[in-house]
């Protein structure tokens, strides 16, 4: 009986070392072994080299990847693992790199990232969990960054919502205290609330300086500032960091006796007619 080789090729599966000659020029499913016995490789090889789905293992025997191949290097579908056997990721590949749909896990096989890739990061749109499970971030990416249009959560609670680059809030967007409530409305740069409405500046111990309108980092429109006991020091307009149109300033004299101005500022400076 005649047996062809392509049909044995197909069916069967042989048993090589890492280094035999034959490999060289093979065509057909294979297991590859190392000289003292450790399965390394099962699949297919087209001219010698692994080409289509196969699975791949480390020298302890430990599983790397399962899934397809192109001369030899990732591509396609695959899962790759953990040295400790845990899921890594699970998605598509493209010369060894991430690339396409996919999902990125933690060692502890909590769900990292799901979502788009290129060249090996995040980009596009996808979504990022942290260790123990709860919401980070959903939206755009660029180059493994938050880039573009999105939404950025604290202890799986949003805290905003708006454009980013380059990893930081950048452009338009809306930041929420942890009960949901509008801290700040406007423009943002390098993470920092510039232009809008709700802006807030505080005093090194945390307390409370400032709160209300902003323009390129500056206190404009309306807005109060406040002593760092707390009480109000002016409530009323600003323009360009300083006290500028309608107000209400409250000071204290050195003997302790308060004062009350309210009326008109120019440039910080009482300005015209006012009641004290």
């Amino acid at each position: 009986r005649v047996v062809y080789p392509q049909v044995v090729s197909a069916f069967f599966t042989r048993d090589l070392q890492i280094d035999s000659s034959l490999i060289a020029g093979y065509n057909g499913k294979v297991r590859l072994y190392t000289d003292g016995g450790t399965l390394l490789f099962q699949g297919a090889l087209e001219d010698g080299r692994i080409n289509g789905n196969g699975t791949l293992y480390d020298t302890c025997g430990n599983l790397v990847y399962t899934g397809n191949f192109e001369q030899e290097q990732y591509s396609g579908t695959g899962e790759l693992y953990y040295s400790d056997g845990v899921l890594c990721y699970q998605g598509e590949f493209a010369e060894n790199l991430y690339q396409g749909q996919g999902s990125l896990y933690y060692r502890s096989g909590a769900l990292r990232y799901e979502g788009e890739f290129a060249a090996g990061l995040f980009e596009g749109e996808g979504t990022l969990y942290t260790q123990n499970g709860s919401l980070a971030y959903t939206g755009e990416f660029k180059a493994g960054q938050y880039s573009g249009t999105g939404e950025l959560y604290h202890d799986g609670v949003l805290a905003y919502r708006g454009q980013f680059l380059e990893g930081k809030r950048e452009g338009e967007g809306v930041e929420y205290s942890a009960d949901g409530s509008v801290l700040y409305s406007g423009t943002f740069s390098a993470d920092v609330f510039l232009t809008g409405s709700g802006g807030e500046e505080n005093y090194p111990d945390g307390s409370l300086k400032y709160s209300g309108g902003l323009a390129d980092g500056l206190y404009e429109g309306k807005g109060t500032l406040y002593n760092q006991d707390g009480t109000v020091l002016y409530t009323g307009e600003f323009s360009g960091g300083v006290y500028q149109g309608s107000g209400v300033l409250n000071l204290t004299s050195e003997s302790g006796q308060k004062l009350r101005y309210e009326g008109t500022f120019q440039q910080g400076q009482l300005s015209g007619s006012g009641r004290q």
